[in-house]
């Protein structure tokens, strides 16, 4: 209460003990990535379907809905896994190596390095 009008409203100055400011920075600046952000948006709005949506249908009896809205669900769960597995299949295939060419196949054990190429 102690600054005029014009000294409160002036941005361009700079305050050592000011405690309030505005700071603009980009989604990027902080760490998220639009793919992250668009995601992070399919997985609210598949959330509140699901919490609302399918209880709704389900009280207003209207099957259709609930199942469609579960069957998205479901189809989503598939592409995860899917994507999930192709992170892991390289480690799932050296493990699968590893254990035939030490219990079945010892005899081609020499070949290890070749057949992981």
């Amino acid at each position: 209460m102690s600054q005029s009008l014009r000294e409160s409203l002036d941005l361009t100055r700079s305050k050592v003990g000011d405690e309030y400011g505005i700071k603009i920075q980009k989604l990027e600046d902080v760490g998220i990535s639009a793919n992250q952000f668009s995601l992070a948006t399919l997985l609210i709005v598949v959330g509140i379907a699901v919490y609302y949506g399918v209880p709704l249908s389900f009280i207003n009896r209207n099957y259709l809905a609930a199942f469609l809205i579960l069957g998205l669900v479901l189809i989503l769960v598939v592409i995860g896994m899917t994507f999930l597995c192709s992170l892991l299949f390289t480690y799932l295939e050296r493990l699968l190596l590893w254990i035939t060419l030490h219990t079945c196949c010892r005899k081609d054990l020499r070949i290890h390095s070749l057949i992981l190429k």
